[in-house]
């Protein structure tokens, strides 16, 4: 709360000064913030402005970083056309520069072809990001498109395919207590029960317990406890099953907040 604060307050100072640049960077800043505490309505119009701002500055790769945010935005509240519009728009700005932020927006319209069902689009879309991400050393980014990649083989019915981008992905980035290094674990985890690997899927599982996160993605540990529990039946260890069970029951009553998660 104190660091939206401060976010608010640099953007009227710097609006207050003529600065653009500072004020877009301070827009963008306290929208994010915004966004994370669950107030994508009022991250939207934050965003907007921000996109405005950029615009007018004639900076295209600022103008293509506040039209990510605001398409991710309106992603995470399921207006997937405009956030496809507004992701196209971005790489219509930055033309052949900052091949950085191609991979961005690129892996962000790879994610809303997943999530519409469009998986030869989304196949095609993920190498072109992949290219771009790896070329430009982005390596956090790099890690969510390969897991992508993984989904995408998953949906085949390739399970063995997605594994190995699932890895892969961690290989890239494995940030212990990240969220996206959370994320590719519980990504692995089902194949890894699917085919009778209780003991490592356990091992997965206690990694992320052992470093949680907060945040949007706190639920993480309750999804950890949960996968332990299959894997203590599954191996037939009663007594790890009656731990986690204990341990589960403060996090029944978890809030699930996020879609994806949920």
């Amino acid at each position: 709360e104190s660091a939206r604060r401060w976010s608010g307050r640099a953007a009227t100072e710097a609006q207050a000064q003529g600065n653009d640049r500072l004020y877009v960077r301070a827009l963008r800043t306290l929208g994010n913030m915004v966004s994370q505490i669950e107030e994508p309505s009022r991250a939207t119009e934050t965003f907007v402005v921000a996109a405005t701002v950029a615009r007018r500055l004639n900076d295209s790769t600022m103008e293509a970083r506040a039209l990510e945010d605001l398409a991710r935005n309106q992603a995470y509240t399921g207006q997937i056309s405009e956030a496809r519009a507004l992701y196209d728009d971005g790489l219509a700005a930055l033309g052949d520069r900052a091949q950085w932020l191609q991979g961005r927006l690129l892996s962000g319209l790879t994610d809303l072809a997943r999530r519409e069902g469009d998986m030869v689009q989304a196949a095609t879309l993920c190498e072109e990001a992949l290219d771009c991400l790896r070329a430009a050393g982005l390596r956090q980014t790099a890690a969510e498109c390969e897991a992508l990649r993984g989904d995408l083989a998953r949906y085949r019915g390739d399970t063995v395919e997605a594994e190995r981008h699932y890895r892969e992905a961690k290989l890239l980035f494995d940030a212990k207590g990240s969220p996206i290094e959370a994320e590719i674990q519980c990504r692995i985890v089902p194949l890894l029960m699917e085919s009778g690997r209780f003991e490592e899927a356990q091992k997965h599982m206690l990694s992320i317990l052992a470093h949680p996160v907060t945040g949007r993605y706190g639920v993480t540990p309750y999804l950890a406890r949960t996968a332990l529990l299959v894997c203590a039946a599954e191996s037939g260890t009663w007594s790890l099953w009656d731990r986690h069970v204990q341990r589960l029951e403060p996090l029944f009553s978890c809030r699930i907040t996020d879609p994806v998660i949920a």
